[in-house]
């Protein structure tokens, strides 16, 4: 049997940037950060200060359910994304296609600050009153679980955690679950929150940056003076559809995921191998997947996170898979903007692909300074550019060793 194609036909977003594709990507290429010093919990006992956090979110305005007061944060921000990328596709759930059409999140911390309340209730509270209402928060399958009672979607039903690889592996997945036929659409991204929690493991860890004598605290993707990334929070879905199903109900189309491609790279949990052989194969497969050719790539989506090591990680691998070809291809990354949202970054990088193919034009990498440029790549830095894209590779680069890439063909 012929494989389906399969096409993003609808897209829904949370984010600090705004909650419509028009704002947020307006704010991409406009260069207006959506980053700002954390309100939602203390951070005096921390080095780094900003976040992009969302604000003044008002899930009634997004979520039908009655239970929204039991529902933590990050499974308001999937329902909220999922809702919006329904309603711009157009897709109508019904009782001949609910069996269908399935859902898949990615996420790395899922509900750890439910979880965390919960243990803090049984360590702190003489009596351990918790409520029943707060406990299902605190399985890793909340989110998607919440998602698909609210769509009322009775298929496949998947939360995948793979590092900050996790929405785009749940992407690749669900890919090849729709060209094997064994579902019409599936409702694909991921979901981040930002707690005190998710914050400390990344600063204990060293990946955050911070203001000191040398820089100040900002997300400086491939600038030489980068010192860590800033987190941010929200969830990002699209409605990926087979070809034929999408035309048939003459849906828009934003684009087609044509190519996947995913590796583990490291040597320990802290360590990247630097064998070339490991760090350019999840862009060679995704490409190899695409039946294209690596002259065919005209803009690479990065994971680009402004870390020390991501970044040379992931330009070292670039150089690597295109040195041979006869062109410049652009480069560029969102997180300068948007910050990073872990798992859901993926999704991220992909919604903003779509749309710099549709309006024709590349967001810029933002605190860049061109002469002191080490990398040699062709980055778009700090003013948007105008580019016709065909196809375009996205990365997702995790420092626990996961790899993964996308391929996208604008049609």
């Amino acid at each position: 049997m012929d494989q389906q194609r399969v096409v993003v036909s609808g897209i829904g977003l949370i984010s600090p940037i705004g909650s419509s594709t028009d704002v947020f990507f307006d704010s991409l290429v406009k260069g207006n950060p959506g980053i700002k010093e954390i309100s939602a919990f203390k951070t005096d006992g921390f080095k780094s200060k900003l976040a992009g956090e969302i604000v003044n979110f008002a899930a009634r305005n997004f979520i039908s359910s009655k239970n929204i007061r039991y529902l933590d944060k990050i499974s308001q921000f999937s329902i909220a994304a999922a809702n919006l990328a329904l309603n711009d596709s157009n897709l109508i759930i019904n009782d001949k296609n609910y069996s269908k059409i399935g859902i898949v999140l990615g996420s790395m911390y899922f509900g750890l600050n439910s979880l965390s309340e919960v243990q803090r209730i049984l360590l702190e509270d003489k009596e351990k009153k918790i409520s029943p209402m707060i406990f299902p928060n605190t399985v890793p399958n909340s989110p998607v679980s919440q998602v698909s009672i609210e769509l009322g979607v009775k298929s496949l039903c998947t939360m995948m955690s793979t590092g900050f690889c996790s929405s785009t592996d749940a992407i690749g997945w669900s890919v090849n679950y729709i060209r094997k036929g064994m579902a019409q659409a599936i409702f694909v991204g991921g979901a981040e929150e930002l707690n005190q929690y998710i914050y400390g493991i990344f600063e204990k860890n060293g990946l955050l940056s911070y203001s000191n004598s040398h820089n100040k605290e900002q997300c400086a993707p491939f600038n030489t003076s980068r010192n860590g990334l800033i987190l941010s929070e929200g969830a990002a879905v699209l409605l990926l559809e087979s070809y034929n199903s999408a035309k048939e109900r003459n849906a828009k189309i934003y684009g087609e995921i044509i190519g996947y491609g995913g590796n583990y790279c490291a040597s320990s949990m802290k360590k990247y191998d630097y064998d070339s052989a490991y760090t350019t194969r999840a862009m060679e497969c995704a490409i190899k997947d695409a039946l294209v050719e690596k002259n065919d790539i005209d803009y690479i989506c990065t994971e680009g996170n402004g870390t020390v090591l991501s970044d040379q990680f992931e330009a070292d691998a670039i150089k690597h898979v295109f040195d041979k070809i006869n062109k410049k291809i652009p480069i560029s990354s969102i997180k300068s903007v948007l910050g990073h949202t872990v798992g859901a970054a993926g999704a991220f990088n992909v919604v903003a692909t779509l749309l710099s193919m549709r309006e024709n034009v590349i967001p810029p990498v933002l605190n860049f300074d061109e002469n002191a440029d080490t990398f040699g790549l062709e980055f778009i830095s700090n003013k948007a550019r105008s580019a016709n894209i065909r196809y375009a590779l996205t990365n997702s680069f995790c420092p626990w060793g996961n790899v993964s890439s996308l391929v996208i063909r604008n049609i």
